[in-house]
């Protein structure tokens, strides 16, 4: 092998290491930054004035919605159901709130994530804890980290008055 191969083989080797060795920087940098956000992300959902969730769409063997998890809830938005928001997470929506089929919640749920047109709609539920007019603003999310459905709607409601 000749001098000039040697040396360039040597070159691309060294940027082949350089090239890994920033992009493990880069997605160290992009880690440790995500807790961060999450935090904030938290505090001020935390301290928001709405309800606010995000769920998960569960599909059934056929591939159809067939329920909803909750993912993450507000202190606001469990107040609205009367829960702590503890008592809500990884729970499914028609289990603990079977109405919202009847509301129609349950479908515009399934509506924003198959066509993925928000909603915001005006809605009367009654199911003996909770009653009265909500306001449920719907969009279909998405996240890169960590890695989640992009099927899932996320939910912003406060109680009518």
């Amino acid at each position: 092998m000749s001098g000039v191969a040697k040396a360039l083989g040597a070159a691309m080797f060294a940027g082949s290491c350089a090239l890994i060795i920033g992009l493990g920087e880069a997605m160290r940098q992009v880690r440790d930054r995500y807790p961060a956000a999450e935090e904030r992300f938290r505090r001020s959902q935390e301290a928001s004035l709405q309800g606010y969730a995000m769920l998960t769409a569960l599909r059934d063997a056929s591939g159809a919605i067939c329920d909803f998890r909750f993912d993450y809830v507000n202190p606001r938005g469990a107040a609205t159901a009367r829960q702590a928001p503890a008592k809500l997470m990884g729970r499914r929506m028609l289990d603990l709130a079977p109405a919202t089929r009847a509301a129609g919640v349950f479908a515009t749920f399934v509506q924003v994530v198959e066509a993925g047109e928000p909603s915001d709609r005006e809605v009367r539920y009654d199911s003996g804890a909770v009653s009265g007019w909500f306001r449920n603003l719907v969009v279909r999310w998405a996240t890169a980290w960590p890695s989640r459905s992009p099927t899932s709607p996320r939910t912003s409601g406060s109680k009518r008055t």
